[in-house]
């Protein structure tokens, strides 16, 4: 089991595959302001 775990979390952790994750994270975080702004706007106008 232990070899199992050690195995998974190789495969999954990466730092390719963390980089990726962060990468995701930050597109979502970008396009979802960028739609609250123009929401934001399109109220105000």
């Amino acid at each position: 089991m232990r070899q199992h775990a050690r195995w998974e979390y190789e495969e999954k952790y990466t730092p390719e595959r963390n980089y990726e994750l962060l990468m995701d994270i930050y597109r979502q975080t970008l396009s979802k302001s960028k739609v609250e702004k123009w929401e934001s706007a399109a109220l105000v106008s």
